[in-house]
């Protein structure tokens, strides 16, 4: 199914896609611009449609995405979602990598059904009709958070993470700051994805807390809490870790209504499934592999390691509970993240420790200070402490990526490797939950395997 579904979701087997189109000669092409526009230094860069071809006299229907960036100018800085525009340029394919290992740019674009790219002189297109789109209003949403944040003394680097934490924007985050996060292990907060799912469903709950006393009631709560996560979603851009986190509640809510056990484990498959059924490419995306994995890790390991310690005190309980939570997903994606990237946070326990509070709290005052921004007072009062929580986040991954020996680097694995590593940590796992010498034998084996791939690779380097 996943195989007949991914077939008929590439577009360019069509026979009207726009690879086959002479690449070798100017077209005007009409398109319509399908993603938010983001400003770079010298161009506009956007994904759009294209809708057909303008010859002389006719008018040929074509499909398919494209790259473009767009000479920047006063006009292409005000093109939004959804606007059609007039372009006479010439497409060009993207090339293959120039080394062996070097990341596949081509590849990635092709799972996201691009093909081409063109840059484009403000001489050579034109606006040929003004959008009318839902998503263009949901985008309109996000911008006005933005605003929002932005009308208070936020800097840069405050209002960046803000951006991110609150609705997914992360065009505003400078390269020093993806990498003070990654380091620091706490990256995870800045991509929108179950956690945040979690707080806003958890404050929705709270708000609709009166609506569980009739039948009625109860449905109207069951709508506005699926139409707010999906509103949010969409404001988030989709990614694959909320449309997971989203659907999985999706399939809580409707059982809680129905007055039906919800079991995590099918309904983690079933999301799955449904996200799958609906774009198949989304198995290639590491958010997607990355999310699902962490929650599947989350549910089974971390109930097992909070087992093995019971604190009896309230704090050294919480405490426990955040780095439970983090040894699992951990132990569960770590062999993704030496694949793509190549690096281990080694003081990811410490800063999870911290930075899972602070990001709780700024999504929690960040919604809070979207809701009273018409009360000048005390949205002031709200954006004070959002700075201070921001400074506070901003400093301590700093300090945690300035910690001697803060991230391994340079950890080049491959996709036999990925596999074999997770064998062995299955085998482990099932080694301390079963207690049966099958496992060690299974758990030795793969220890072993692990070893001769790497010392395979190591040979092959040589050579």
């Amino acid at each position: 199914l996943g195989y007949c579904l991914t077939t008929l979701q590439t577009e360019r087997l069509a026979s009207d896609h726009i690879e086959n189109i002479d690449g070798r000669f100017k077209s005007k092409f009409l398109v319509r611009v399908i993603s938010d526009p983001i400003e770079r230094e010298r161009s506009v860069k956007l994904e759009a449609r294209v809708l057909g071809l303008h010859n002389e006299n006719s008018f040929e229907l074509y499909n398919g995405k494209i790259l473009l960036y767009l000479e920047k100018d006063s006009n292409s800085n005000k093109l939004r979602f959804a606007d059609t525009l007039l372009l006479s340029t010439r497409l060009n394919q993207i090339k293959e990598p120039s080394n062996p290992d070097e990341f596949n740019y081509k590849r990635y674009l092709r799972f996201h059904q691009i093909t081409s790219q063109s840059y484009v002189k403000s001489a050579d297109w034109a606006v040929f009709g003004i959008g009318n789109d839902l998503f263009r209003d949901i985008i309109d949403i996000q911008r006005g958070v933005i605003d929002i944040l932005s009308s208070h003394d936020l800097n840069e680097k405050q209002l960046a993470i803000a951006s991110a934490l609150l609705v997914g924007y992360k065009h505003y985050l400078s390269a020093d700051q993806v990498n003070a996060f990654a380091s620091a292990g706490a990256m995870h907060v800045l991509a929108v994805s179950g956690l945040h799912v979690g707080i806003v469903f958890l404050l929705l709950n709270i708000l609709l807390k009166p609506f569980k006393k009739k039948k009625w009631t109860r449905v109207l709560k069951a709508f506005l809490l699926l139409l707010s996560l999906w509103l949010y979603a969409a404001i988030t851009g989709f990614s694959p870790s909320v449309s997971r986190a989203v659907t999985m509640f999706s399939f809580v809510i409707i059982s809680q209504l129905m007055n039906r056990q919800s079991n995590i484990y099918n309904a983690l498959a079933s999301s799955a499934l449904v996200l799958l059924v609906h774009n198949p490419f989304y198995i290639v995306e590491v958010g997607f592999q990355l999310s699902y994995i962490a929650v599947f890790g989350i549910v089974y390991l971390q109930p097992k390691i909070y087992e093995l310690w019971e604190p009896k005190y309230f704090i050294a309980n919480k405490i426990w509970e955040i780095t439970a939570v983090s040894l699992a997903a951990q132990i569960a994606t770590f062999p993704l993240g030496l694949l793509y990237f190549h690096q281990f946070p080694n003081y990811f326990l410490i800063s999870n420790l911290v930075v899972i509070p602070l990001a709780t709290l700024i999504l929690i005052v960040g919604i809070g200070l979207v809701i009273v921004s018409y009360f000048t007072v005390i949205a002031n009062v709200v954006a004070t402490i959002l700075y201070y929580l921001l400074y506070g986040l901003d400093w301590f991954v700093v300090l945690v990526e300035n910690l001697p020996f803060a991230l391994t680097e340079g950890i080049d694995i491959n996709i036999f490797e990925t596999y074999a590593i997770y064998m062995t940590v299955a085998t482990f796992i099932l080694t301390l939950s079963v207690k049966s010498y099958k496992w060690q034998k299974y758990f030795l084996f793969s220890i072993v395997f692990v070893m001769i791939l790497n010392m395979t690779e190591s040979l092959s380097l040589i050579h």
